[in-house]
Parts: structure tokens; sequence; C-alpha cells
């Protein structure tokens, strides 16, 4: 995979989120449906929100689950 994919990766682990990980390496209709550009990393939100940016999926994690940060303050 990418080293975007791979930020996006360790921080779930870091901040010991359960998740999915597929890995697609064709545009199928399954990555188009999440990500329109086929962009890696994408995730869907478990209130079925596409996010496709790698600072987007990393500023989303950060802000519901603070008490492990990977963002100094």
């Amino acid at each position: 995979m990418s080293n975007y994919f791979n930020m996006v990766k360790h921080v779930l682990m870091i901040k010991g989120c359960k998740f999915n990980e597929n890995k697609a390496y064709q545009q199928t209709s399954e990555i188009l449906a999440v990500s329109n550009t086929s962009k890696v990393p994408a995730m869907t939100t478990a209130t079925g929100v596409h996010l496709t940016e790698t600072t987007v999926i990393l500023d989303y994690l950060e802000k519901p689950i603070q008490h492990r940060r990977y963002v100094p303050l």
C-alpha cells in the first residue's frame, strides 16, 4: 500500500480502534462507491460517511478519541 494508507492504519492501531482492512489493487464498484476517484486510504464512518483524504481521516479520528492523541498539544 502507500505511506498515506500506513499513516491512517497506524493511528487506528495507536488509538485502539477496531477496523476492517480491505486491500484492493484494482478499481472495483465497491471501491468507487466509497471513493469516486479510487484514492487510498478511504474509510466509511459508523454513520456511513465516506472519507478519502489522509488529513481528513486523521482529523476525524483525532476528535472523538482524545484520550490517546497522536498530535501533540
